[in-house]
């Protein structure tokens, strides 16, 4: 008989959302269809396909309302954000900074200095090298 093996997820992912080994940018309520380099990014869990990110968690478009400028605790609006924040290495416990970013501006909520984006909520950059 044969046996199936399956590799568990390091991440436990929340509702709407699946775990990627090579995670890429995501779809979100000011940004429906991004632009996104063919870059392997470290791997996180990312929103199930048909779903968009906003305020942390995957919802339906349809339940998108006009574009945010009030955002969620720690992080900032910015009109010209950056498409690809830093990431907690949740392996190596350090902030992983992409390289090779496309540097074309997208309109929404990001991390403000210092925090860093760790299971869709933007947390201190201390917590990501203390805990993980």
């Amino acid at each position: 008989s044969a046996t199936l093996c399956f590799a568990a997820s390091p991440l436990q992912c929340q509702f709407g959302e699946i775990y990627r080994e090579c995670a890429t940018c995501e779809p979100t309520c000011a940004e429906p269809n991004p632009i996104c380099a063919q870059v392997c990014r470290p791997a996180a869990c990312q929103c199930a396909p048909g779903l968009v990110r906003h305020r942390g968690r995957c919802i339906q478009p349809s339940l998108c309302q006009a574009p945010i400028t009030q955002c969620g605790i720690n992080e900032v609006y910015n009109e010209c954000g950056s498409m690809c924040e830093p990431q907690c290495n949740m392996i190596l416990g350090v902030v992983v900074r992409p390289q090779g970013c496309i540097t074309v501006c997208r309109a929404g909520c990001e991390c403000a200095a210092g925090h860093v984006r760790i299971n869709g909520v933007c947390l201190s950059e201390t917590i990501c090298r203390r805990y993980f």
